[in-house]
């Protein structure tokens, strides 16, 4: 394509009609300024960047974390022995790449998957809390502080360290499961940020911290999850929690009613009773027999905790003796008030 050049009758034409105040020069000169400016306030935006799609907060996360909070207090304390606290500190969006910078080395940091979400989740524990959970475990003290600089861990405290995860990770499926269900699995341990190549430093993350104190010694244990991995299920972390009529949920009900089926309860089977006197008492001896007041046929009765639960017939199973159910006794009903009433009226004719 050639060059179009302004012939010299041209360019008088222009000069003349600028002399002659036909053409504003300010004009142009004000306008130019103002493009000038409009590119200078202009900000340089990223197509590819998550940033464009992180919009609005999600309630339902932050009900999840405070429902993990609870539970998994509840269950480091029954597995320590020793009562702590678990509270959620923050809830924040950030990039994967600032949040590896304030880590320091060496860290415990887990990989792990919460199927059928797609990507990888960072769980990053203090080191500090893994030993203390080892002495504790052990029989040591909680103030105990080890280091780990230059070295791996060991087998010992890589087995405390999934034995913690595994713990968390029980918990964070009850957490989610009324939500959305999840399963956990564990991949990996590191030591390393630069080893963690979960997603890019430029993705965004959600990470929540919750800080455990036991004792008197604090720590915390940070969940990373990449916003890509929650945002087909946003919708699920957006809308809140369904609470109406007889769904609404019940966590502490809930908690407790899980406890409660794993408590232990004695067992007795009695085979009978008799009443027997001071002298024949001082009298027993070996090989004297007491007559019992059950019939040898008669089924036995079992007793949970104290209370008469169950009717059931004695016999042998791999060496032991045994017991089989064979009735159930339904429990005894304080009367009512018109039952009492009844038998007042019953006893004041006679």
């Amino acid at each position: 394509m050639t060059d179009q050049i302004l012939s010299q009758n041209e360019i008088d034409a222009l000069l003349s009609a600028v002399n002659d105040g036909e053409i504003n020069l300010e004009d142009d000169e004000a306008e130019g300024a103002e493009v000038d400016e409009a590119a200078q306030a202009a900000v340089k935006y990223d197509l590819l960047s998550q940033d464009r799609i992180i919009r609005g907060r999600m309630p339902t996360l932050d009900i999840i974390n405070d429902r993990f909070a609870r539970q998994f207090r509840i269950t480091l304390s029954n597995s320590l022995r020793k009562i702590l606290q678990v509270a959620v500190e923050s809830t924040s969006l950030m990039k994967y790449g600032e949040f590896l910078n304030y880590l320091p080395i060496p860290s415990c940091l887990n990989i792990v998957r919460l199927h059928p979400l797609r990507g990888s989740v960072i769980v990053a524990i203090e080191t500090k809390l893994i030993f203390t959970f080892l002495n504790n475990w052990f029989g040591g003290s909680t103030n105990a502080q080890e280091r780990i600089e230059g070295r791996d861990f060991t087998a010992i405290e890589l087995m405390i360290v999934r034995k913690v995860v595994r713990l968390l990770m029980d918990d964070l499926e009850r957490s989610w499961h009324p939500v959305f269900p999840v399963r956990g699995e564990y991949l990996r341990t590191e030591i390393n940020p630069q080893f963690l190549a979960v997603v890019a430093p430029s993705d965004v993350v959600v990470l929540t911290s919750f800080e455990i104190e036991i004792d008197n010694l604090r720590g915390t244990v940070q969940v990373v999850i990449p916003y890509s991995t929650v945002e087909p299920i946003r919708q699920h972390l957006s809308s809140g929690m369904q609470s109406e009529g007889g769904a609404e949920e019940n966590t502490w009900t809930d908690q407790i009613g899980e406890h409660l089926l794993e408590v232990e309860a004695g067992a007795s089977v009695v085979l009978g009773r008799s009443l027997i006197t001071i002298r024949d008492l001082i009298d027993l001896k070996v090989g004297d027999v007491i007559t019992l007041d059950q019939q040898q046929v008669d089924p036995l009765q079992m007793f949970v905790e104290r209370a008469l639960k169950y009717t059931v017939t004695p016999l042998e199973r791999a060496g032991y003796l045994a017991a089989e159910v064979v009735g159930e006794i339904e429990p005894r009903r304080p009367p009512d008030n018109q039952q009492v009433a009844a038998q007042l009226e019953h006893d004041d004719d006679e």
